[in-house]
């Protein structure tokens, strides 16, 4: 199923006829955000956290991660409707240092909703997001293993790049 009309409230053509919704995270974001964690497979929480078991960020960082005015961390979400509540099923952050022409984009989409086009709405997304501000380049890093992550990357238009921040991760670079 395409996910190409999908990220408005109005569009009714996503999975069990709910729509998805892409914006920004909010403070009260937080525990929906506990909860997506919480409910990644452990290949998935790897891949993006470098770790099985834990979760990835704990209450207070994710409070710093949420704020709405923080315009060098840029946070998007999708969530999904389901019963009332909204449930997150993607995250995306786009970390633009003080003074920097580049920024690092990180993404995790839930595990029913990888391969839908959700994570390439977010790339997108983040990239408009760097151009609004002056950066220049966006760049990813990936776990060598994550070959499904690689394939995505390079399908979005990032190159493979020199990594001078860590030697065992990859890096995916973009000029936007």
């Amino acid at each position: 199923m395409s996910l190409k009309n999908c990220m408005t409230p109005d569009t009714r053509d996503c999975h069990d006829d709910s729509p998805l919704l892409m914006r920004r995270g909010r403070p009260d974001d937080i525990d929906r955000a506990l909860d997506f964690e919480r409910h990644l497979s452990p290949g998935t929480r790897y891949f993006r956290f470098g770790k099985m078991q834990d979760l990835g960020f704990d209450r207070d960082r994710l409070a710093g991660l949420f704020n709405p005015d923080d315009d060098h961390n840029i946070h998007y979400i999708v969530t999904i409707a389901v019963d009332s509540r909204e449930i997150m099923i993607a995250s995306g952050r786009l970390v633009i240092p003080s003074a920097g022409s580049s920024g690092e984009m990180l993404i995790v989409v839930g595990d029913d909703w990888q391969g839908r086009g959700v994570g390439r709405r977010l790339v997108t997304q983040l990239c408009q997001e760097a151009i609004v501000r002056n950066v220049h380049t966006v760049y990813c890093q990936v776990l060598p293993t994550n070959r499904r992550m690689q394939t995505f990357m390079r399908s979005c238009g990032f190159k493979p790049a020199i990594n001078p921040c860590h030697e065992l991760l990859l890096r995916f670079e973009k000029l936007v």
